[in-house]
């Protein structure tokens, strides 16, 4: 078993990098893609949720105590639980909802991630206004309102942000 002695909470005590912050919010993705394929929402995706490997340094879910099952893919839960910062609207409104108010927690998680993101004072500004232009747009899409138009974690799989990013992986 790897071993995680620190949340990501814990991490965003202090700056990470532009990398660091891409890879983490990948990897909650990948994680919510895997769990939402098995027709589970986790219900309370938040930094104290997200586990840093000490060998890897990969972001790990953790914590399903409040999940919940959907038996069919367009089946919903009801009621509120997790925790109140990280909840949809449809969770906040005491409205049914599926697997989406996880996605909405990971927008609330990749925006923290970006306001600590150490940039790169060799980075021209217009750079990094592209970055965070691109990495805005994806916070967006996860943080929409109407939970039929916010992105699901392989949509979010699939914008620049994270495609980019596997590009310059695999000239590396």
């Amino acid at each position: 078993m790897e071993l995680a002695s620190m949340s990501l909470q814990q991490k965003l005590m202090n700056r990470i990098s532009l990398e660091e912050a891409q890879n983490i919010s990948r990897e909650i993705a990948v994680g919510l893609k895997t769990v939402h394929a098995k027709n589970v929402v986790h219900r309370d995706i938040k930094a104290d949720n997200i586990l840093i490997s000490d060998t890897t340094g990969q972001a790990l879910i953790c914590d399903f105590g409040l999940s919940g099952y959907l038996p069919t893919p367009s089946s919903q839960l009801e009621g509120r639980c997790g925790t109140r910062m990280y909840w949809a609207r449809e969770m906040r409104d005491n409205l049914p909802y599926g697997t989406k108010v996880d996605c909405f927690a990971m927008g609330t998680i990749t925006r923290r991630l970006l306001e600590n993101v150490r940039w790169d004072p060799s980075m021209p500004l217009e750079e990094i206004d592209d970055k965070k232009a691109e990495i805005m747009d994806l916070v967006n899409h996860l943080l929409e309102e109407e939970p039929e138009s916010r992105y699901s974690a392989e949509q979010a799989l699939q914008h620049t942000f994270f495609l980019k990013q596997e590009h310059q992986e695999q000239e590396d």
